[in-house]
């Protein structure tokens, strides 16, 4: 196992000092003729390095360029040892190492409004005067034309404000602005994490304001996933007991957690498939939940039988199938997490050849509701990090 720092130190010691470099540095000189660094103002000493020694032995009089792509009052990742100066450094310069460069300002925005720009470019000349260390750019200039409606907004809030109340009301009052185009407006809520949007989320729900959320809600926390994850975890490991009284007490059975107890405890080695074998015996059970124990313990053990055998996502189908998992999906509209469920099984075992309880999970752990496309009229929500690269109406 190792980092992006070990990965960037192992190809610098690849390609040698740089007086003596290595048969591997001496093979990419005659292979590239052109090199772009995109985020250039995130170069961390080492990244520097590693491109001062991909281009040491270029000279002024080849056909060869270098391309370097960055704004320094975007740098971010101070923390793993990326240093803006050396952007601003090489900017000023107009060379790096012995190769020169043609310093290019880009300032056109096409993409907000001249009234946003101007906000944008006050906002950072602020910056600028309350801290030297600022980066120094060229204000942006706006390409859109304007609109006599666009304008930027703040507005305070106290301590014990609900952020979430406030972005109802504001969502309101556009659309209410809005009229008969109140349809057509794009809203989008933006926030630093996920943490913050909890109080949003619920606000706009109760005020009946449909959401589109982009990677906020976990799928794991939908109660059908759940259900699923813990049907392929029981047939993956029929002595997962903690997987058995989960699919026990999900909807398609629905047993009680005294029941549950009942089971449990006529379980061998805490194996709760045994004590289902059992359940014609537990007379603290009434006989029409006996009758479904056996009959559910037929579907389960068809299933375990066909494990190994056939796709791993096909008998984990078949079995909700069987148990009328589909029917209460249904019921509480969340049928479209069950597929999109499936898909991932599926994709992850094509991917990984077999599936493990533990390495399922944490790919499940990374995953996310899909939005739903059919809302039109929905608030999106997400984190600043998500939308880059996206437009709307109005951002809050």
């Amino acid at each position: 196992m190792v980092d992006f720092t070990e990965i960037a130190l192992s190809a610098l010691n690849a390609l040698g000092a740089e007086d003596a470099p290595s048969d591997a540095s001496l093979l990419l000189d005659h292979q590239i003729d052109h090199l772009l660094i995109d985020e250039f103002q995130d170069t961390s000493v080492i990244q520097y390095q590693l491109i001062q020694r991909l281009i040491a032995g270029w000279s002024a009089d080849q056909q060869r360029s270098l391309f370097l792509v960055g704004d320094p009052k975007q740098s971010i990742y101070r923390f793993r040892q990326a240093d803006v100066s050396r952007f601003s450094e090489t900017f000023t310069s107009g060379r790096f190492g012995q190769v020169p460069l043609d310093a290019l300002h880009l300032r056109a925005n096409f993409r907000s409004d001249p009234k946003v720009i101007d906000w944008i470019n006050n906002a950072e000349n602020k910056m600028a005067a309350a801290d030297t260390r600022f980066p120094s750019t060229p204000p942006l200039s706006a390409v859109r034309p304007e609109n006599p409606a666009a304008s930027v907004a703040v507005h305070q809030l106290a301590k014990t404000d609900s952020s979430g109340k406030c972005v109802v009301e504001l969502v309101q009052s556009l659309r209410r602005d809005a009229g008969q185009d109140a349809a057509k407006l794009s809203i989008a809520v933006l926030v630093r994490n996920r943490s913050h949007l909890q109080d949003i989320t619920k606000q706009l729900t109760d005020a009946g304001i449909t959401l589109l959320a982009t990677d906020i809600d976990k799928l794991l926390t939908q109660p059908v996933v759940s259900d699923l994850w813990a049907l392929t975890r029981a047939l993956l490991h029929p002595a997962d007991a903690t997987a058995w009284l989960a699919i026990l007490r999900a909807p398609w059975m629905g047993l009680s957690l005294t029941e549950l107890s009942h089971i449990a405890m006529a379980a061998d080695d805490a194996v709760i498939a045994t004590g289902l074998n059992k359940a014609s015996e537990l007379s603290h059970i009434d006989s029409g939940t006996r009758k479904r124990l056996h009959d559910f313990n037929i579907v389960m053990q068809r299933g375990l039988a066909s494990v190994g055998r056939r796709p791993i996502s096909d008998v984990v189908a078949e079995t909700w199938h069987a148990l009328r998992g589909t029917e209460f999906a249904a019921l509480d509209g969340a049928y479209h997490y069950a597929e999109r469920y499936f898909h991932l099984l599926d994709e992850f075992e094509s991917r990984e050849g077999q599936v493990s309880a533990a390495a399922f999970e944490q790919f499940l752990e990374t995953r996310y509701v899909s939005p739903r496309a059919e809302s039109g009229e929905a608030v999106q929500v997400m984190t600043i990090h998500k939308a880059k690269g996206l437009e709307f109406d109005v951002v809050i």
